[in-house]
């Protein structure tokens, strides 16, 4: 949709010349949509721990328990550390070329609406569609990354701290004070 009307608003750009742009579109949305597939995997992971914790915590309050969630937590942060490892050329680039593609369309935009008054041409219109496609592209892949980066240590440091250290054992206590420490050292 995006080159076809690209092809109609921008005078001499042949409807055959949008084949060169195809893979280009491709790969922005596939990028943008595995990492919001990611994002929503990393969350539901996180938020079926905190949620699974907290009725145990509920239920049973043990050192053996907290022990065992601590090291799935800490497993679910080395692998959320190890996919940000993988990921991270790949969606630094990502980042600039859409940064750069938007600061391009958006300079085209304004510089044609100087030189020919704020009348808008297919030209002008056909850069603002850009700069709107590739800015609500960016905000999607921020706005996953921002919200699964909060619910992973929220929930579970909520039960953690809404534990009553008064009613439990001692072995219990340090256990959650190393579960603590945990969460504050490897955040996600």
């Amino acid at each position: 949709v995006f080159l076809l009307s690209l092809s109609f608003l921008l005078e001499g750009f042949a409807l055959w010349h949008t084949s060169a742009y195809y893979h280009i579109i491709t790969m922005l949305n596939m990028n943008s949509a595995l990492w919001y597939i990611n994002s929503r995997g990393i969350r539901v992971a996180s938020s079926s721990l905190s949620r699974c914790f907290r009725q145990d915590v509920a239920i049973e309050c043990t050192a053996t328990m907290i022990s065992r969630y601590r090291f799935l937590w800490l497993n679910l942060s080395e692998l959320l550390q190890a996919l940000g490892n993988a990921y991270a050329r790949t969606y630094s680039t990502y980042c600039l070329f859409m940064f750069v593609n938007i600061t391009v369309a958006i300079y085209g935009a304004l510089s044609e609406i100087i030189d020919h008054g704020f009348g808008f041409s297919f030209k002008e219109i056909g850069l603002i569609v850009d700069t709107v496609y590739c800015s609500t592209l960016l905000f999607i892949f921020c706005d996953c990354s921002h919200n699964a980066t909060l619910q992973v240590a929220q929930g579970v440091q909520d039960t953690l701290l809404s534990i009553n250290l008064l009613k439990v054992d001692q072995p219990t206590q340090k256990e959650i004070d190393l579960f603590i420490q945990a969460i504050e050292m490897n955040p996600a």
